[in-house]
């Protein structure tokens, strides 16, 4: 049996003293079929020098970072190693790529993109 799962992106705004960032998304929301992998991008408005977090909000439950990427280097650390064959992520030009593997209606949810620059 065959589930859609929908992956929604938001567009997030950060202001942290005189600084703001702005996220954008090429697409806002992916609907997938399942055992199919979904990818999620967001475009930062600058290269970062900074950490990428990605977060996963499901409905009726709070949100969760997944994994982030050090933009220096582009190591990736996820928050919950039982997921390294669900979610992997990429950075290169200012566009951060989420993707989620072998995609189930549990992995329905919200995901963003969060940064701060100096």
């Amino acid at each position: 049996m065959y589930y859609d799962a929908i992956i929604h992106v938001c567009t997030l705004y950060l202001v942290l003293g005189c600084t703001l960032a702005q996220i954008t998304y090429p697409k806002p929301w992916v609907l997938v079929k399942g055992k199919r992998s979904a990818i999620v991008e967001c475009v930062l408005d600058e290269n970062p020098n900074t950490l990428i977090h990605w977060y996963q909000c499901k409905k009726e439950d709070p949100c969760e970072r997944i994994l982030y990427i050090a933009a220096a280097t582009k190591t990736v650390k996820l928050d919950n190693d039982l997921l390294r064959s669900k979610f992997t992520t990429s950075l290169k030009d200012g566009k951060s790529s989420l993707t989620i593997s072998k995609v189930t209606a549990e992995d329905s949810a919200l995901y963003y993109c969060a940064y701060y620059s100096d």
